[in-house]
């Protein structure tokens, strides 16, 4: 996540995250010079951010982590946060216009996980009968 106007504000970012216990992942701060413009015109600016590390892919979930991510930046940055600018493709892809609708509530968006474990847990259940192996 790139945000170059948070300096400072990443290690808060990094600790909710972690504070989340996100199965398979853990956030660090990180800080890098990003090349802006062209060839003779570019110039560097410090940027900052957060940096995901996988601890541990059998158990990691990649969406949950994005959601709680999402979650976070909302609830810590809500004033950095426009979703309506990008809106139809935001939503597009997110797959979904839960995601955004909570958000733009200023809602949290955990319940989106939730919902879609139940979701998979009953489509293992239905989908028993037709298993060969």
């Amino acid at each position: 996540l790139v945000a170059k106007t948070f300096h400072g504000l990443e290690e808060v970012l990094a600790k909710e995250l972690n504070s989340r216990d996100i199965p398979g992942v853990f956030f660090i701060p990180k800080y890098y010079k990003a090349i802006l413009g062209g060839n003779n015109n570019a110039s560097t600016t410090l940027c900052s951010g957060v940096m995901t590390i996988m601890t541990d892919r059998d158990i990691y979930r990649p969406v949950t982590a994005q959601i709680h991510i999402m979650d976070a930046l909302c609830k810590l940055y809500p004033d950095y946060i426009n979703l309506e600018a990008d809106k139809p493709l935001g939503r597009k892809r997110m797959g979904t216009h839960v995601i955004c609708d909570l958000a733009l509530k200023g809602e949290s968006l955990l319940p989106v996980i939730e919902d879609w474990q139940a979701q998979s847990e009953a489509f293992m259940e239905r989908r028993k009968p037709w298993l060969l192996y």
